[in-house]
């Protein structure tokens, strides 16, 4: 799918009928059916290596539920490769609740607090929170039961929370974060080579059993796919 031009409100206009974007459009409205179907909840979304797409998976995720009227928060739990500044730190209506949420449950020097002045309409549904690039794992980070509240009140404003793993063969954040999720999504690139390196790494998402909710495959060419 070409990202030049990506503009996730173009793609599902009901005036679109771009076939370019077609198959792209139509696979992630079954992956949100699905995702739906789970119920509201934190999905952690993780692969065994980097740069196998999980940060566009996440943003096309998010957006498609909200094209479906839910609202959701993007929670950047990737602490060796944060989001910049000019992603996260975007206007949005629920500024201060987020900021006095992360102050009450002693986050604000993990994730980045919004300072943007600027408001957007209450109809936005779709926030995202950075985090610091602090160097250490999410065990070093978060304190379970802090982190466990602060998500629990951000329940109360939205449907999903979709947290991002750094890769699963170099690190442990993801393992120190699945204890916070209700599920994790995993993400493959068609363009990579399963190695032994990643053979840890499935059988860990093997291992998760119930709480594993399936695999999204990036870049793969729709003609390869029959």
């Amino acid at each position: 799918m070409p990202v030049k031009g990506f503009d996730l409100e173009r793609i599902f206009s009901a005036k679109n009928q771009e076939g370019v974007y077609g198959p792209f459009r139509e696979s992630l409205r079954k992956i949100r059916g699905q995702i739906i179907a789970l119920g509201s909840g934190n999905i952690l979304i993780v692969s065994p290596k980097a740069k196998e797409g999980k940060t566009f998976a996440m943003l096309s995720l998010a957006h498609s539920l909200a094209f479906n009227n839910k609202r959701v928060l993007m929670l950047d739990t990737n602490f060796k490769a944060p989001l910049p500044e000019t992603f996260t730190d975007q206007p949005s209506a629920n500024k201060t609740i987020l900021n006095k949420a992360l102050q009450d449950h002693g986050l604000a020097e993990v994730f980045q607090l919004k300072t943007q002045t600027a408001e957007k309409s209450e109809t936005q549904r779709v926030d995202i929170l950075g985090n610091t690039g602090l160097p250490k794992s999410p065990a070093e980070l978060l304190e379970p039961e802090q982190f466990r509240a602060f998500l629990a009140e951000m329940h109360q404003h939205y449907d999903f929370v979709l947290m991002e793993a750094a890769a699963l063969n170099q690190y442990s954040d993801a393992q120190e974060l699945v204890p916070f999720a209700d599920k994790v999504l995993a993400v493959f690139n068609a363009n990579s080579v399963l190695k032994n390196a990643d053979q840890t790494s499935l059988e860990f998402l093997r291992s998760l059993d119930g709480k594993f909710a399936g695999a999204v495959l990036t870049e793969l060419d729709e003609r390869n796919a029959a």
